[in-house]
């Protein structure tokens, strides 16, 4: 059975154009050092990881959502691509599940994604997006739904195991996704997400 971070490598690379490795971080300037004191005081404790962590803040719920008109579908599309990168750095997957139409492929393959990121105690970083709707078409009336090609900017990946190795890394990349929202009891849905194009 192939290692879950070798499969979790070789779905993100569908997702991205190419791999890359991030700059290293930058080193801690040299202090000076006084000459050592002998005291018998202990010493306090060293910073952790976790007080240094960076917080991760959930995009924000647009108010557009509830139009029931083509301004709430776009509103829905972009908000829906912000909370990716979101999903993949918390696993706090429930508006993203509250959003995903049974029929989306892609979007179970994220939270797959997610899933898995979250049992192998990975850490995504990056990935910070910008979305902005290009294109609306006419809503199809016999099924409801709202079509709209949608441009993503995603930001350099890396994701790191628990030891702190790099175990993927993808460069920054712009793409238009197909996107298909209609509304089910109130609120928008995804009903399917397809690739147009990648720079």
């Amino acid at each position: 059975m192939p290692h879950p971070r070798a499969a979790l490598a070789a779905v993100l690379i569908v997702l991205f154009t190419a791999a890359c490795t991030p700059d290293d971080p930058p080193s801690a300037s040299a202090t000076p050092v006084a000459e050592p004191v002998a005291t018998s005081s202990p010493t306090g404790p060293s910073p952790t990881s976790s007080s240094t962590a960076p917080v991760v803040v959930a995009p924000e719920r647009p108010a557009a959502l509830d139009d029931d008109g083509v301004e709430g579908a776009k509103a829905a599309a972009e908000y829906f691509a912000l909370l990716d990168s979101y999903i993949m750095k918390t696993n706090d997957t429930a508006v993203y599940e509250s959003m995903s139409h049974k029929a989306c492929g892609t979007c179970e393959a994220r939270l797959d994604q997610a899933r898995t990121i979250a049992q192998n105690g990975d850490t995504f970083m990056g990935g910070e997006k910008t979305v902005r709707v290009v294109h609306a078409y006419l809503q199809d009336e016999p099924t409801g739904i709202w079509p709209l090609d949608v441009e993503v900017t995603t930001d350099d990946v890396w994701i790191t195991d628990d030891q702190g190795t790099e175990v993927a890394a993808f460069d920054r990349v712009t793409y238009v996704s197909h996107y298909e929202l209609a509304l089910s009891n109130g609120s928008w849905v995804v009903v399917g997400i397809s690739d147009l194009e990648s720079d």
